[in-house]
């Protein structure tokens, strides 16, 4: 077992703790080795962060001749090149968003940390009115219609939102002028770029098919102190966890986001390919199959 050198809980670990104890403890507090058959690819992942890493870089404003800054960040990131002009087409999608809104970016990659939180707020922009914001980015296959409908009470964005008066005495601009957060997300390709076709217009195509959202949610003091609140509760528990009690196991999260859990034998008694061994998924043609050689 870990030793408790650090006892900050960030958001991510704040999530995985709350889906699954368990799978928190493995990670988080005995260092176990992930199962032999692990699915640990990052390429979706990595993708997003050389977007965000290219966007760092210009402040979030367009620059002349984008594509060596690309470039860069994506080999930097290990994002395969093919990949390239699709990350442009994103940040270029996302420049014309942020143009169009009038906002502009006064802070980057902000640490936030207490005596139990560690966060980094992806930028901090200023309105036309001279109100400022706290910006999450994203980027995702797809939006889900219900992101709107949820995203009031997203525990993330208010998590960042309740310390607003810790990031304004650290930027030195006035808590009065905070207004909430905005969440930014940008959608990814999957086109293929044609081999009668040149970078700039496979950008160009790209750029068409993608969108760039920007989604407004005022702040809401009831809300964000809730969050703050579970927050809390939740590193008291980590906390308990390090100490040595037993974490709880959480088989609905197995599969999150299509995935096995990479300690899946810790929970299963096997790795996950030897579980799916021995056992069959039939169909009605397969039944009717059995049937016939009878």
């Amino acid at each position: 077992m870990k030793e408790v050198t650090e006892k900050t809980l960030s958001y991510s670990s704040m999530s995985l703790l709350q889906n699954c104890e368990k799978r928190y403890a493995h990670y988080k507090v005995y260092d176990t080795p992930i199962d032999s058959d692990a699915q640990d690819s990052t390429e979706a992942f990595n993708l997003g962060k050389a977007f965000h890493a290219v966007l760092e870089s210009t402040n979030h404003e367009p620059v002349d001749n984008l594509t060596p800054l690309v470039e860069e960040k994506v080999k930097e990131h290990e994002v395969v090149a093919a990949e390239t002009p699709k990350v442009e087409a994103m940040c270029r999608k996302y420049y014309r968003l942020n143009e169009l809104s009038g906002l502009k970016c006064i802070a980057c990659e902000i640490e936030v940390r207490t005596n139990n939180f560690l966060g980094y707020v992806d930028a901090i922009m200023e309105d036309v009115m001279g109100n400022w914001w706290i910006v999450d980015l994203k980027t995702a296959a797809r939006v889900s219609p219900m992101l709107l409908s949820r995203l009031k009470h997203d525990t993330q964005l208010n998590l960042y939102g309740s310390h607003f008066e810790l990031i304004a005495e650290k930027l030195n601009i006035p808590a009065k002028r905070f207004k909430g957060m905005r969440y930014r997300v940008t959608t990814k390709s999957k086109l293929i770029m044609k081999t009668t076709e040149g970078y700039n217009g496979f950008v160009k195509r790209v750029m068409n098919g993608i969108e760039s959202y920007d989604i407004a949610i005022p702040k809401n003091e009831k809300i964000m102190t809730e969050a703050r609140k579970r927050h809390n509760q939740l590193h008291e528990r980590s906390l308990q966890l390090f100490a040595g009690e037993e974490p709880k196991c959480n088989y609905t999260y197995c599969d999150s986001y299509f995935r096995p859990c990479p300690y899946w034998s810790q929970c299963h008694g096997d790795t996950y390919t030897n579980c799916e061994k021995g056992l069959k998924m039939l169909t009605a043609k397969d039944y009717e199959e059995k049937i016939g050689d009878l």
